[in-house]
């Protein structure tokens, strides 16, 4: 899981006082705007520059404060809309519809047992239609047969939303599926959902990831 030890080794192990090959100024206007793609080439750049990974993380943080504050600016306004909505007689009517949502994201609970899963940096994922490549298999993560309550890390510069999950065989088949809502906390994207791995056979699987209707990412895992 990322800490405080891998960010600050990230601030300097990588010199680079000459920035040789750093991208322009307009690349990282790009970040401010979350323009960059989780997948776009230039992370294999920040991550081992640390000039540039130090002025990431400083549009990480300015990015993160913006989202707390509209984080409370949507909380004000949600209670405001629900005070009026109860003093007008409508809390009954508010919250029976919001009980039949159907298909909604699998929000993890305290139940199960705890797993993660880090595809910060990018490593060894590969697009579906990419098929096999040969460093698929480097640094293939385990997940328990059990139940779980799991949280995936996404890329950094992954957006915040909701994503689709799976698990399938090497032929397709999927074994295993849920929806969840990413979150953006300290510039880390993370997922945490609710997953029943009890009756998947042990063996080795494809785990993917998209946004509704974006291409497919994945890599490796073993379940055991």
């Amino acid at each position: 899981m990322a800490n405080d030890r891998i960010d600050e080794l990230r601030r300097t192990a990588y010199p680079n006082p000459d920035r040789f090959g750093c991208p322009p100024d307009s690349t990282f206007e790009a970040l401010k705007r979350r323009e960059i793609a989780f997948n776009d080439p230039v992370w294999e750049h920040i991550e081992h520059c640390s000039p540039c990974y130090c002025q990431f993380t400083d549009i990480r943080e300015d990015l993160f404060k913006q989202d707390r504050v509209k984080g409370l600016r949507k909380a004000a306004r949600n209670l405001l809309v629900f005070a009026i909505a109860a003093g007008a007689g409508a809390g009954v009517y508010y919250w029976r519809q919001h009980q039949t949502v159907v298909d909604q994201p699998t929000i993890a609970t305290n139940h199960g047992e705890a797993a993660v899963l880090n595809f910060e940096d990018g490593s060894g994922l590969r697009g579906a239609q990419e098929g096999t490549t040969a460093n698929a298999n480097s640094g293939v993560q385990h997940l328990p047969r059990n139940q779980l309550n799991l949280t995936v890390y996404l890329p950094l510069g992954s957006p915040a939303g909701e994503y689709e999950l799976e698990i399938s065989k090497a032929a397709g088949e999927t074994v295993w599926s849920a929806r969840g809502l990413a979150t953006i906390k300290d510039g880390l994207t993370s997922i945490p959902v609710n997953g029943d791995l009890r009756g998947v056979p042990p063996g080795e699987y494809r785990f993917r990831f998209r946004r509704p209707g974006e291409t497919w990412h994945e890599k490796n895992v073993l379940v055991k």
